[in-house]
């Protein structure tokens, strides 16, 4: 055989037998959820940063957990007792890791009037969202499921929520100012997944000037995997490939 052929046979082995040796090593894990967060600007002022948050970061492992009552933000929303949980297996060793949440709220009601006006009325009697992030490879999923849902805005005929709604359902859009988006799923970063069970959004509702968002159930993960360095064997392979096609040219 021809020297320049042999060595290319020879790289292409070298390339071939330890290209996949040096995979990518998941090296940190987040995840966190709350069951609800309330941002409301106008003649109604309402601030709630998160109700029973959990979260963490890994490595070192964690499991968490953590719940609450009853929830109360006057003239705005009401639940029963809300449980969240975060965990994540990331030690920094090679092998199957994962990150995750969920976040469980029952006996949801959003009820706003400005005097004698109604502005939105939603119940459900449970929300609950996951979020769950794996690798390596990576990879992420995320669920909605929301029971015995209503919706009312304004005067308008009351809606059902369905219990499993797709990814990103807009149930109304811009609708006297109030947009509903459920099962809303972001990703970001190497891979993160955050999921709102519930989303409604205020711009001016009903020309009233209550602006900012509520959110009902929210779960969140993300991984991050490093980039390994070429071994050394893999660089001798793809030299010998180019002293191979050197010496052929000449």
């Amino acid at each position: 055989m021809h020297l320049s052929k042999r060595l290319g046979v020879i790289a292409f082995l070298t390339v071939w037998g330890l290209a996949g040796a040096s995979s990518a090593t998941v090296i940190s894990g987040s995840s966190s959820a709350n069951g609800a967060s309330v941002s409301l600007t106008g003649p109604i002022n309402a601030t709630l940063l998160s109700a029973a948050p959990v979260g963490s970061t890994a490595p070192p492992t964690y499991n968490l957990t953590n719940n609450l009552a009853s929830l109360a933000v006057p003239t705005v929303l009401s639940t029963g007792v809300i449980n969240t949980a975060a965990s994540s297996n990331v030690d920094g060793n090679p092998g199957a890791r994962q990150a995750t949440a969920s976040s469980e709220v029952n006996n949801v009601s959003v009820g706003i009037n400005i005097i004698l006006t109604p502005v939105i009325a939603l119940t459900t009697s449970k929300v609950t969202t996951t979020a769950t992030v794996t690798g390596e490879p990576l990879s992420a999923v995320g669920t909605t499921n929301i029971i015995g849902g209503s919706l009312q805005i304004g005067a308008l005929t009351a809606i059902p929520i369905p219990v499993s709604p797709s990814p990103n359902t807009i149930l109304v859009n811009n609708v006297l100012g109030i947009t509903v988006t459920l099962n809303e799923q972001i990703l970001s970063g190497s891979l993160g997944l955050t999921v709102n069970a519930i989303h409604i959004q205020f711009a001016n509702a009903l020309a009233l000037g209550i602006n900012g968002d509520i959110i009902i159930s929210h779960s969140q993960a993300q991984l991050a995997s490093n980039v390994p360095e070429p071994s050394t064997a893999l660089l001798v392979g793809i030299g010998l490939v180019l002293l191979g096609v050197n010496r052929r040219r000449s």
